[in-house]
């Protein structure tokens, strides 16, 4: 039986956790963007994250070891410093949502093939084959048919930083993804 057919099996992801402060200011500087563009589904703004490796569905013994090997790596890590700099359409090629681009920065990049190394480990294979690491924090959704021309990006500059990442569980449903902590790791060196 694998994670896809087992039905104790988590839909879940590991992301950068963002303070409900910085969830709003982002939502703020969206706001240009909002008045605009009625054709967006804005996503709910504690959902605001930026995923480091999307899981699909994984069983609880293996979500159980990747816990234990994420608390072992993670601990000896720093904070992390995210740089928004713009709100685009995302991917470039058959955009589909609306992203908060985040400047890549070397302790980023670490932390991201830090974490895709230990599911590795796991037996769960991240990155997906043939995709690089764009960071960004999904704020809305569409359909690509809703627009007719592609918005010129909107320029922002945000801060934000963050001391945890998080495995969380994701659950569908008819009103967007439920997202709930189900572990959570604190950078904590410095």
């Amino acid at each position: 039986m694998t994670a896809e057919t087992d039905d104790n099996a988590v839909r879940c992801f590991i992301a950068v956790e963002i303070s409900v402060e910085q969830q709003r200011e982002l939502s703020q500087k969206c706001l240009n963007w909002r008045q605009r563009y009625d054709g967006l589904r804005w996503g709910k703004v504690e959902n605001y994250h930026l995923t480091l490796a999307f899981l699909g569905k994984q069983s609880k013994a293996v979500l159980i070891e990747l816990s234990q090997r994420l608390h072992h790596v993670l601990d000896d890590m720093a904070p992390i410093i995210l740089r928004i700099d713009q709100l685009e359409f995302f991917p470039a090629r058959r955009p589909h949502v609306v992203a908060a681009r985040i400047r890549p920065s070397s302790s980023l990049t670490t932390l991201y093939q830090c974490i895709n190394a230990v599911c590795r480990e796991c037996g769960i294979d991240q990155p997906q084959p043939g995709r690089s690491f764009h960071p960004h924090i999904t704020v809305a959704r569409f359909r690509p048919q809703s627009f007719g021309h592609k918005p010129s990006p909107l320029t922002l500059d945000l801060t934000v930083s963050s001391d945890s990442v998080a495995l969380f569980s994701s659950e569908l449903s008819r009103d967007g993804a439920i997202h709930r902590v189900m572990e959570r790791f604190v950078l904590q060196r410095g």
